[in-house]
């Protein structure tokens, strides 16, 4: 088992791409590393007359073995536009180093002075951790600073994230482990305020059949559950759902919370709202659970779901809470009375499911350690 720490950069909003570029400078030189790598992918953007990539192709000629047309995409002259510069897809994944006064110019053209519709840099450094095999151009599974940006969301900062390896193979200690390479810790400790998060990503051929094994035990039950199929008897039986709009439904959370409570689940906040309700608890094993309900914002159909994971894997299961041909679709939530009777339904799914199958998955892994939070 591989374990990183992904850490996202935090500033306020008022920073310039321009203050964020110098933190991440500055944060290379006080670790005092080598000469980092650099890989990148630009997108231009499409509402705007000039091509940065042209632009980038006339600064930088070399670059013309990385471009890529998107067919379709147009200029206003109607002109086949430049769509991309990419090397995130090159064969292979060695480091070649890039002097710091370069990768500090380059990092500047890209995020302040060329107008890309999206771009990405990724600069990996040995610090980091070794790439993960298998995942190719998937830029975020590598460990490495990455810098993206995209106007599409009407973004106007730099993201700015970090993913650092900890530990590779063996047993897992009671405390978490600290990074393969210290000078990680100087690196991310200058970037400033940060969020961090373990990742855990399967290495062993045993690792990956495991996880696939339990993907499967989930997959196989929703299999049953779109085909109508209910594991136990519902303590209420539902009517085939009206096809009229529903009117938006009265408060939901006090019954499911308290519905839920006695089965040892507590409401999470921070996972919840937008029409989403949450409950989360922990195994005995210490492994994560979670049952979420999620009402749409139009219809107010509820849809369910229970989630079971940990260090590396994870299974979700779809929760019917009628009976029918349609089964695994929205419920509508059209009063309060209908609202008791689906949760109901759902706790009584759940609980088949933590009687059943819950045993047999972590039957299949280890206990969570101690310092892993869901």
């Amino acid at each position: 088992m591989r374990i990183f720490q992904a850490h996202d950069l935090t500033v306020p909003k008022t920073a310039s791409n321009d203050t964020i570029v110098s933190l991440v400078v500055q944060a290379f030189e006080r670790t005092g590393v080598p000469d980092p790598g650099c890989w990148f992918s630009f997108e231009d953007n499409l509402t705007l007359k000039r091509s940065a990539v042209q632009k980038v192709l006339k600064d930088e000629p070399a670059f013309a073995r990385y471009e890529s047309r998107g067919e379709g995409l147009l200029s206003q002259e109607g002109v086949a536009r430049l769509s991309t510069l990419n090397d995130l897809n090159e064969p292979d994944w060695n480091i070649a180093p890039t002097p710091l006064s370069a990768l500090t110019r380059w990092l500047r053209l890209v995020f302040v002075t060329y107008k890309f519709g999206r771009a990405e840099v990724l600069v990996p450094h040995p610090l980091f951790g070794e790439p993960v095999p298998g995942h190719g151009s998937r830029s975020g599974w590598h460990p490495a600073l990455r810098l993206r940006y995209s106007s599409a969301f009407a973004q106007r900062q730099i993201d700015v994230s970090c993913r650092v390896e900890h530990h590779r193979g063996g047993d897992l200690d009671e405390s978490p482990p600290p990074p393969r390479d210290p000078r990680a810790d100087v690196l991310v400790s200058a970037l400033g305020k940060v969020r961090s998060g373990w990742i855990f990503e399967p290495e062993s051929d045993e690792e990956h059949e495991r996880r696939a094994e339990i993907l499967a035990l989930g997959w196989n039950w929703r299999r049953d559950a779109t085909a109508g199929v209910s594991p136990v008897g519902f303590p209420f039986a539902l009517p085939e759902p009206p096809i009229p709009f529903v009117e938006r439904p009265p408060p939901l959370k006090a019954d499911l919370v308290s519905a839920f409570k006695p089965r040892g689940y507590k409401y999470d906040a921070s996972r919840s709202g937008h029409g989403e309700y949450v409950l989360v608890k922990r195994t005995a094993r210490g492994h994560g659970v979670e049952a979420c309900f999620d009402v749409g914002p139009m219809t107010h159909g509820v849809l369910v779901s229970w989630l079971v994971h940990g260090p590396g894997w994870g299974a979700n299961f779809d929760v019917p809470v009628w009976s029918g041909k349609h089964a695994s679709d929205r419920y509508p939530v059209d009063s309060l009375a209908t609202w008791v009777k689906i949760v109901a339904n759902a706790g009584a799914v759940i609980d088949h499911i933590e009687a059943t199958m819950l045993p047999k998955i972590e039957a299949r892994v280890d206990r969570a350690p101690r310092w892993w939070r869901p």
